[in-house]
């Protein structure tokens, strides 16, 4: 950035420190002449995390060129764990913390609004990555969380992201257990040598089984931990639009259209996106 003029922006000390990890991951093997090419799904995943991180970045960069200049937008941090609280039913209608926090560990974590400093707090954006090939029995691999059992799993995952971002506004709730206000997941759409990762239909399965709520036990946390009182407020509260909104196939066609759009796309009739990039099938 000492050599390029605005907008660059250069990471913090923390995102900077963490990113030559993920870069080992992804070429160690490669760079010491094990192998001619990535293989492998820590490698894939690896450079899928980097492409997003650029992706991200970008995005925030380029925010300054269209003169909003948009803080919420930087990366404050990587592979980042933070502490979510669940909640359960007090006999007197109160609701109180349930068991020890659980770990929850986000890919890429934005500034979100509302903070100047660019801190890690509560009012962080959290993005998950996921770089996963399809597989016959995928579905097996997102079904519901049993919140008693310990061990993670895609839909545990999902869910203490909801859980970390959502205001509960039911009496006992400590309002510091809200550790983010938003979160993304990104899908890597992939294709090779007969291996490719989820396709629009399978995303949608998906999306199905992450809007559901983790299996139930006698404590109510699964439906309280989300603020609700009691558990059928999940479908109206959490349609398959909010699902849909946040869990999305990462493809040029589909950031530039979603995320993006403000921000590469600024000062382009939207009739014109939709002709040369939404509607086109060779984009």
């Amino acid at each position: 950035c000492t050599e390029i003029p605005a907008p660059c922006k250069p990471f913090n000390s923390e995102v900077s420190r963490k990113i030559p990890t993920l870069y080992k991951t992804a070429f160690l093997e490669v760079l010491s002449g094990e192998r001619e090419f990535i293989k492998g799904p820590w490698e894939n995943g690896a450079l899928f995390h980097l492409g997003m991180i650029a992706v991200k970045h970008l995005e925030y960069e380029v925010s300054f060129v269209t003169g909003a200049g948009n803080e919420s937008l930087k990366i404050i941090d990587i592979e980042s764990t933070n502490d979510v609280q669940l909640y359960s039913k007090l006999s007197a209608g109160q609701i109180k913390k349930y068991g020890s926090t659980l770990k929850r560990r986000s890919d890429i974590v934005l500034a979100g609004d509302n903070n100047p400093s660019g801190t890690v707090n509560n009012n962080n954006i959290w993005v998950e990555v996921k770089s996963l090939k399809s597989t016959p029995n995928y579905k097996s691999r997102w079904q519901p969380w049993n919140i008693g059992v310990k061990g993670t799993t895609y839909h545990r995952q999902f869910y203490l992201d909801r859980v970390g971002s959502t205001i509960n506004g039911l009496t006992g709730w400590d309002s510091d257990d809200q550790v983010a206000t938003d979160f993304e997941w990104w899908f890597q759409g992939f294709r090779r040598s007969g291996i490719r990762g989820y396709n629009g239909a399978e995303l949608n399965v998906i999306r199905s089984l992450l809007r559901k709520l983790p299996k139930k036990n006698s404590s109510e946390a699964h439906f309280r931990s989300l603020g609700y009182s009691r558990a059928a407020q999940n479908d109206l509260n959490f349609p398959i639009s909010l699902v849909t909104r946040r869990v999305k196939p990462m493809n040029l066609k589909n950031w530039l259209t979603t995320t993006a759009k403000n921000y590469m796309l600024d000062g382009i009739d939207d009739s014109l996106i939709e002709e040369l990039i939404t509607n086109s099938n060779q984009f």
